[in-house]
């Protein structure tokens, strides 16, 4: 019986977690991908939130219409 190996664990792991951690690690997951969106919509300055622009494309026909000639 001395020689049976038994399976280290490393600290801090359980197999299965505790009730309700996967929870807990899902929840924190989403706070900081929440935060980390709402710190770049900050960062950006548009206001908006928008990055589409306001000003038509430019194009390569002529603006006078159409020419007959």
């Amino acid at each position: 019986m001395e020689n049976e190996k038994t399976p280290e664990r490393k600290s801090g792991v359980r197999i299965p977690p505790q009730r309700g951690q996967v929870k807990v690690m899902m929840f924190n997951q989403i706070v900081k991908t929440v935060k980390s969106v709402v710190t770049l919509g900050k960062k950006g300055g548009s206001g908006n939130g928008s990055s589409a622009s306001t000003t038509p494309p430019s194009s390569n026909y002529p603006s006078e219409g159409h020419s007959d000639a």
